[in-house]
C-alpha cells in the first residue's frame, strides 16, 4: 500500500512540473496527459485494490491456520486422553491377570504342600511297616 501511495504521488509531483512548461498549451500533449493520469490512477488504484484483497485473503488464512491448531490441539488432548484410557484399561487388565496368576500359585503351593504332606505320610507309614516287619 505505501508503495502505491509513494507512486501516486511521484506522479502528482510530475503532473505539477509539466503543467510549469509551454508544451502544455497544446491540444496533443493535453490529451496524452490527461490520459496518463487517468492510466496512472487506474493502476494505483488496481494496486490498492489487489493489496485489500490480499490483506483480506492473508487475514482469512491466519484464521484458518489458527482454528487448523486448535483442532490439532483438540484432537492432541482427544488421543492423550484415549491414551490414557487404553493404559488404565490395559493397567486394569494386566493387575487382574497378575491376581489370577497368584491365585493359581498360590492353589499350585497348596497342592504342593498337600501332596509333600501325603507322601511324608507314605513314608512313614512304610518305614512303620519296614520295621515291624524286621522286629
Amino acid at each position: 500500500m505505501e508503495e502505491a501511495e509513494r507512486y501516486c504521488r511521484s506522479l502528482h509531483l510530475l503532473m505539477m512540473k509539466i503543467n510549469n512548461y509551454s508544451f502544455r498549451q497544446n491540444p496533443v500533449v493535453e490529451v496524452c496527459l490527461g490520459y496518463t493520469a487517468v492510466v496512472g490512477t487506474m493502476v494505483v488504484d488496481t494496486m490498492a485494490t489487489t493489496v485489500e484483497h490480499f490483506d483480506v485473503e492473508m487475514e482469512d488464512l491466519k484464521e484458518v491456520l489458527r482454528k487448523e491448531s486448535e483442532l490439532d490441539q483438540a484432537w492432541k488432548e482427544r488421543m492423550s486422553t484415549r491414551v490414557d484410557v487404553l493404559n488404565d484399561a490395559i493397567r486394569e487388565d494386566l493387575t487382574n491377570q497378575l491376581v489370577q496368576v497368584n491365585n493359581r500359585v498360590a492353589q499350585l503351593e497348596g497342592l504342593v504342600e498337600h501332596l509333600r504332606l501325603e507322601s511324608d505320610e507314605h513314608y512313614a507309614a512304610m518305614e512303620l511297616e519296614t520295621s515291624a516287619r524286621n522286629r
